[in-house]
């Protein structure tokens, strides 16, 4: 009996919100076919501020009537769980793929590249740019962990490539090389050797190293860094604009 007169409370509480939710928006759309919904502009505005009225203190009862499932500490921790399952950072990828496959893991590893002109470029940038007014300017962002990874070896190790004080470690020509592209996938230019542009900017914030490489003659459409490890990463440490 108790749970058949709270179904029908249920029901009504339920077609008492429909109702005035349907009958504020149809007043709105349409006055002249609301039901209670009088001439003039002084009473639709009180009659829509009744159905809102009422509308608010059913969903005031529904809640009371309803409450949220209470979050309990395991809850909490089931929830972090299960966020950090699902929301790994790069390095722990990393080191799952690489235990996985023995291979490194470089997916993502450019994060964002963009191409600009002298004159365009950020004063940051531009105060330490090769002076020319002609030329392309390539900055990149990208995982300083995951290039160092893939840019180790029995001589440079990864510690040593991620030094602070000296972030141009990661960068040197023995190590990697930046190769820029035009439209026809040809290559323009390249760093290494003592040739080509020149890598002249580099920021570390933590894991995350913003560089700039440039000046080039012709406008690039894809960059690419080739690594040590080339061999054994799981995609082209590359970058289409």
């Amino acid at each position: 009996m108790v749970s058949t007169t709270k179904f029908i409370l249920e029901l009504l509480l339920f077609s008492v919100l429909s109702s005035c939710l349907l009958l504020f928006v149809l007043g709105l759309i349409s006055p002249g076919h609301a039901l209670f919904w009088l001439k003039g502009n002084r009473t639709r505005l009180r009659s829509s501020l009744i159905y809102a009225f009422i509308f608010a203190v059913g969903l005031l009862i529904a809640n009371i009537w309803f409450p949220g499932t209470p979050r309990t500490a395991q809850t909490l921790a089931d929830e972090a769980a299960l966020r950090s399952k699902y929301r790994k950072t790069d390095e722990q990828i990393s080191k799952e793929v690489f235990a996985e496959t023995g291979k490194i893991y470089t997916k993502g590893l450019i994060k964002s590249s963009i191409v600009y002109t002298y004159d365009a470029l950020p004063e940051s940038m531009r105060k330490v740019a090769p002076e020319s007014g002609k030329g392309y300017y390539v900055q990149m962002v990208l995982d300083n962990k995951l290039l160092a990874k893939a840019s180790a070896s029995e001589t440079f190790k990864e510690d040593d490539l991620l030094d602070d004080v000296k972030p141009e470690n990661l960068y040197g020509k023995s190590r990697n090389s930046f190769v820029l592209y035009n439209a026809d996938n040809g290559e323009i230019s390249r760093t290494e050797k003592n040739t080509g542009f020149a890598l002249f900017y580099i920021k570390r914030d933590y894991n995350i190293d913003t560089i700039c490489i440039g000046p080039c003659i012709e406008k690039p459409t894809k960059v690419r860094i080739n690594c040590y490890q080339q061999a054994i990463v799981t995609d082209p440490v590359e970058y289409t604009f």
